[in-house]
């Protein structure tokens, strides 16, 4: 990989060769030197770029001895799921409140304490619907044990080992649960509620009436909050994945217009974290779907990763001076794009970039040349991702992959 990276840097200074000769080759022969050096320059930053990655990738085999390095990567913020996750949460509230304060019920402070507990506990989850029907689940199946527990097995208990005995098995199967993904949503609650629900103690153990009575309003206060959280603005994949297609695109005009330029790793970060939890939530998506958000979500990763290069050319100061009003005026163009087709916004990149490569061609000083290069491939990347993800960035309406051969929508 190094030599291949050796061989690129070395095709690189021919073909500046070839162009600052005292004999300038033809309009034809300095564009295929100029899509020359571009391209070797490119593949021979990509070719260190994948060493310094491998190397990485070698260094987690055999991690150093007290080695405290970790990634650190923002979450993903949705403004909008959060403010439905506190309308919900104040919904539920208010009714177990409205429950207690209506039917005077001895148990409704536990009731709604339980209803608080679990808006809570759903309120930091990024698929509230889906989780909290683990919970009451898992609720239920603890009130069962709880009760084969406390009138069939504790009153034949004299001594504690027999009553720690008598507990070791469902805490066990619980603990055994919580290891499997596939039932950790059920076990949690049921490891955390069953000692509650049997309150076992020294001298006494629960009587029939307080067992029901206080059981049942836990049961029923996490049930409260998720009928609440099913059916008050419930949790829509599908809008999620819009929302965040949208929040995409408003990121890429911050990033044509911020006074400061943003951090490339941390663009790369946040776009990751945003797909990862978008293939999270991706139960009802086929793999046609999910490759195609993929797709759309590395693109607007190159198409802002390209839109920071280009800003720090300008910063650098080292195009000429109609080369930085003509890329000004893209980047503005990228500010003010509303996130309908980016038709127009496509064109006006290939006129820049038609203009950039006319002042390549009269360029005389090198160093000039080769960040007019650069900007020519950052360009030619921005065109084309532009083109073939149109789709994806037309947040104008939702993202459907293109018709099949019969005419109808493939996904």
């Amino acid at each position: 990989m190094r030599d291949l990276g050796a061989e690129c840097r070395q095709q690189l200074v021919n073909d500046i060769i070839a162009v600052s000769g005292p004999t300038p080759p033809g309009r034809e022969a300095g564009r295929q030197h100029l899509d020359g050096y571009i391209l070797n320059a490119s593949l021979g930053v990509l070719l260190v770029r994948l060493d310094a990655a491998l190397a990485h990738l070698a260094a987690t085999q055999v991690a150093p001895v007290h080695d405290r390095f970790h990634f650190s990567i923002p979450p993903w913020r949705d403004r909008t799921a959060a403010w439905h996750t506190g309308i919900r949460s104040a919904g539920a509230v208010l009714m177990g409140g409205l429950v207690w304060e209506c039917t005077g019920w001895p148990d409704g402070a536990t009731f709604a304490m339980f209803v608080v507990v679990t808006c809570s506990r759903f309120a930091a989850n990024e698929n509230p619907v889906r989780d909290s029907i683990g919970f009451l689940r898992g609720a239920v199946w603890a009130v069962l044990v709880a009760a084969i527990i406390t009138f069939m097995v504790l009153p034949d208990q004299a001594v504690w080992e027999t009553l720690v005995l008598s507990l070791f098995v469902p805490m066990m199967v619980g603990g055994l649960a919580l290891r499997d993904p596939r039932t950790a949503g059920t076990a949690a609650p049921y490891n955390n509620f069953l000692p509650f629900m049997v309150y076992p103690g020294n001298q006494s153990r629960l009587d029939e009436l307080t067992f029901f009575n206080t059981n049942s309003a836990v049961v029923l206060g996490i049930g409260c909050s998720v009928l609440v959280f099913r059916l008050v603005l419930p949790f829509d994949p599908d809008a999620e994945r819009w929302r965040m297609r949208r929040q995409i695109v408003r990121d890429l005009r911050r990033i044509a217009l911020a006074p400061a330029i943003p951090d490339p790793g941390a663009w790369v970060n946040r776009l990751t974290t945003g797909f990862a939890r978008l293939v999270r939530h991706a139960s009802t998506m086929s793999d046609a779907q999910t490759n195609a958000y993929l797709d759309g979500v590395l693109s607007a990763m190159t198409v802002g990763l390209n839109l920071i290069r280009l800003r720090g050319l300008l910063a650098r100061g080292s195009l000429p001076p109609a080369v930085e009003a003509a890329v000004g005026r893209m980047l503005v163009a990228f500010g003010a794009w509303k996130g309908g087709p980016p038709v127009e916004l496509a064109r006006i990149v290939m006129a820049t970039l038609a203009q950039i490569r006319a002042a390549v061609d009269g360029e005389a000083n090198l160093s000039r040349r080769l960040d007019l290069g650069w900007s020519v491939a950052y360009l030619e990347i921005l065109a084309r991702e532009l083109h073939t993800n149109t789709r994806f960035f037309d947040i104008t309406r939702r993202f459907h992959l293109p018709p099949d051969g019969t005419g109808r929508e493939a996904a």
